[in-house]
């Protein structure tokens, strides 16, 4: 059975202060103790170990070898009684604070952003987000700079530097609100209709002409027409809504347009479905407060791989 007195923490504060500073006065006055006090403590601490802690030379006061091997069992003991209290602080307390996410626009518009914010107020009020709108390029950027704790993205990464975790997946389609492209649309229509940018628009139609022109040889953007560009879903809606161009978008995003027939999904008849993965994103190794893992718990129940 190990001796649970063998030494007394409650002296490790004035043997710390005057191994810091080698002068019992200083120490005294670092911890609010007299020198006296200091000194007494040392004693009963040398009393314990059975070796002198300090040694003098003159009016030089020196660490002893014993002193030094207290002093690394000390510094060791510090660090591990504040890395236990924060363990169970996190276990045991309440998450609360900041908690910063990015994700592309698009993830805005499905429904996991509204089922968040009820998580949030019913479970942890005391949480608040700072969520930034960027492509999936840019949350890649985000985690490496620490301005963000996690993210979406909606494309995969070669770098070892990212855990990436299936947290959905969205269906894109070809969208505009000329009726007659509803069921099928011409072989011309990709050089002939304008189409409408945005963040991330690129990306997205790369995976749709994949699937449904795979043998085309017409680039994301060489011999087709644009009518405009915007940095922001809403505003792309409403230039689609009112007739400007067409563009590829993920179907939940004009879910209500189309039940609304504002806005219509072309080729339905002639394009094949095409789905892309969206992916939780973690700097690899990160170590996450409570704060942040019920935030990233929330997404995790809400979905678990399913599609939007």
């Amino acid at each position: 059975m190990k001796e649970w007195e063998i030494l007394d923490s409650k002296l490790f504060q004035a043997f710390f202060a005057a191994s810091r500073t080698l002068n019992f006065t200083k120490a005294a006055e670092i911890i609010g103790m007299t020198q006296s006090g200091v000194t007494q403590q040392i004693h009963k601490l040398e009393g314990q170990l059975g070796a002198p802690l300090f040694s003098r030379v003159g009016k030089r006061v020196f660490l002893s070898s014993a002193g030094k091997h207290l002093l690394h069992y000390v510094e060791r003991y510090l660090d591990e009684s504040a890395s236990l209290k924060e363990k169970i602080r996190n276990e045991f307390s309440v998450p609360s604070g900041l908690v910063r996410y990015a994700m592309p626009e698009s993830c805005l518009g499905s429904p996991h952003f509204e089922h968040l914010l009820k998580g949030l107020k019913k479970d942890f009020p005391n949480i608040s987000l700072k969520v930034t709108l960027c492509p999936s390029q840019q949350v890649f950027r985000k985690l490496l700079t620490g301005e963000i704790d996690f993210g979406f993205v909606t494309r995969n990464s070669r770098r070892s530097a990212f855990d990436l975790t299936l947290f959905c997946k969205e269906e894109y389609i070809l969208v505009g609100a000329e009726k007659r492209f509803e069921k099928k649309i011409p072989e011309d229509f990709f050089q002939k209709n304008k189409f409408l940018l945005y963040p991330g628009f690129q990306s997205v139609f790369k995976n749709w002409k994949k699937v449904n022109l795979p043998n085309d040889s017409l680039g994301c953007q060489a011999g087709m027409n644009f009518s405009g560009e915007i940095n922001n879903l809403n505003g792309i809606i409403t230039m689609l809504e009112h007739g400007m161009g067409t563009t590829v978008l993920s179907k939940h995003c004009v879910k209500t347009n189309i039940e609304n027939e504002s806005l219509l999904q072309y080729g339905k008849s002639q394009f094949q479905t095409v789905e892309n993965a969206i992916y939780i994103a973690e700097l690899r190794g990160s170590q996450f407060p409570r704060k942040v893992m019920a935030v990233i718990d929330i997404f995790k129940q809400i979905y678990k791989g399913k599609k939007w």
